[in-house]
C-alpha cells in the first residue's frame, strides 16, 4: 500500500464519534509529525459544548441592578451563553435613563430623540426657565415680573395667527400657548387646514413657541375620551411635521393628579409624538411623579402651571411652596410657570413674586 493510502486508511479507521481534535492529531501522526498530547481537563460548565471556547461566567462582572438575581441561583447549563462581546455591550448600557443634552438656543434636544422622525430637533440651555401666566394682561404681568423667562398664554378656543395680545410677549421670552379646537372635529381631521395656517404664521414670527391642544384634557369635567384625544393629537402633530418649523415645539399638558390614575389609566393620555410632557402641578408630591414619568418616557418635562393648591393660598404659604417647588426641579425640567390666576395672583402675592423673580435671575 502506498504511503498516502496508509494515511487515508488511518483516518478512515477512526471511530465515528472521535472528536475533531482526535482527527487532527491522527492526520499529523500519519504524516510523521511528532505530537505531545497532555491529558485535557474534564469539560466544565464554563466551556462551550465542544470544550474549545471559554464562555463568560454570568455570575461574574455583571453590574449591579435594581433587582439583582442572586448569584447562587445562576446555575450553569449547556444552554449557549452570550459571547464576551455581547456581554460587554450589555454591561455598558447604563440602567439610568438618558438625560437630554443642554445646548444654547431656547429649546431642547434629547440625546436619544423620541419625537417623530420628521420633526425638527430642538435644544434648550441651562436650568429650568421660570415664568408666569399672563393673568389676563400681558403688559401688566410684564411690568410686575419683567425678568420672567417664559410666559403662559391661553386661547379660550381656536388659536389665531401671529399678532394681537400674544405678540406683546417680549422677543426674549419663550411662549407656552394652549388652545381648544373642537375635539370631535380635530380627531376627524377637521382642524388640519386651519392649524397648518396658524403654524405657518407662528413659524414666520421666529419666536420660540411651545403649543398645546386641549390642556388638562384628562379633567373628567371636560368629557374628553382618551381615544379622541390621541386621535386629535395625531392630526395636529402631522400638521406640525408638514410645516417643519424649528422654533415650534409640541407639548401635551395633563393635570399632575392624573399620574395617580384618578383620571383613568395615565397611559391612555400619553401622546408619544410630542416634544415635551407638561403637567400642571399644585402639590409637591405630583412634581416628583411628573419628573419620574417623563424620564421613564425619555422625554423632557415642563410645569406650565404650578401654584400652592387649587384655588390659591396666602402669600407666605405660596412663597414657601414656590421656593420648594423650584428647588426640587430636576435637570430634565425645562420650565416652571406660576399660575397667575384664581387665588394665586401675583398682584396680591408680593413675597411669592419675589421668590419667582429671584429664581428667574
Amino acid at each position: 500500500m502506498r504511503p498516502h493510502n496508509r494515511r487515508i486508511s488511518a483516518i478512515a479507521s477512526l471511530p465515528r464519534r472521535a472528536t475533531v481534535t482526535t482527527a487532527v492529531l491522527a492526520v499529523l501522526a500519519a504524516f510523521g509529525v511528532a505530537v505531545i498530547v497532555e491529558s485535557a481537563p474534564a469539560p466544565s460548565a464554563a466551556r462551550d459544548t465542544l470544550g474549545l471556547m471559554p464562555v463568560p461566567d454570568l455570575a461574574q462582572g455583571i453590574p449591579a441592578r435594581r433587582s439583582p438575581i442572586p448569584v447562587a441561583s445562576r446555575t450553569a447549563t449547556a444552554t449557549p451563553k452570550p459571547s464576551p462581546v455581547v456581554r460587554r455591550v450589555a454591561s455598558a448600557v447604563s440602567p439610568r435613563l438618558p438625560v437630554p443634552v443642554p445646548s444654547a438656543s431656547g429649546s431642547i434636544h434629547p440625546r436619544n430623540p423620541v419625537a417623530k422622525p420628521s420633526a425638527p430637533t430642538f435644544t434648550y440651555s441651562g436650568p429650568a426657565m421660570i415664568g408666569s401666566s399672563t393673568g389676563g394682561s400681558v403688559s401688566a404681568t410684564q411690568a410686575r415680573f419683567p425678568n420672567m423667562q417664559v410666559v403662559r398664554f391661553y386661547y379660550p378656543q381656536a388659536p389665531s395667527v401671529w399678532g394681537g395680545a400674544i405678540a406683546g410677549v417680549r422677543s426674549d421670552q419663550v411662549i407656552f400657548v394652549s388652545f381648544k379646537y373642537d375635539v370631535a372635529a380635530t380627531a376627524a381631521g377637521g382642524s388640519d387646514a386651519a392649524f397648518a395656517h396658524v403654524l405657518q404664521s407662528w413659524a414666520a414670527s421666529g419666536r420660540q413657541i411651545y403649543w398645546t391642544w386641549q390642556h388638562e384634557a384628562d379633567n373628567p369635567s371636560k368629557g374628553i375620551s382618551q381615544a379622541a384625544y390621541r386621535a386629535g393629537w395625531a392630526h395636529l402633530l402631522a400638521d406640525a411635521a408638514a410645516v417643519h418649523a424649528p422654533n415650534l415645539h409640541s407639548m401635551s399638558i395633563l393635570m399632575g393628579v392624573a399620574l395617580n390614575g384618578s383620571h383613568g389609566p395615565v397611559e391612555g393620555w400619553y401622546v408619544p409624538g410630542v416634544d415635551v410632557l407638561g403637567f400642571d402641578c399644585y402639590y409637591l408630591g405630583t412634581e416628583g411623579l411628573a419628573e419620574q414619568y417623563a424620564a421613564a418616557k425619555h422625554k423632557r418635562v415642563a410645569f406650565p402651571e404650578f401654584g400652592a393648591g387649587v384655588g390659591g393660598s396666602s402669600d407666605p404659604v405660596s412663597a414657601a411652596f414656590a421656593e420648594q417647588f423650584i428647588s426640587a426641579l430636576d435637570g430634565n425640567a425645562i420650565a416652571a410657570v406660576w399660575f397667575n390666576n384664581y387665588g394665586n395672583e401675583l398682584s396680591s402675592h408680593p413675597q411669592t413674586l419675589a421668590v419667582l423673580r429671584s429664581a428667574a435671575g
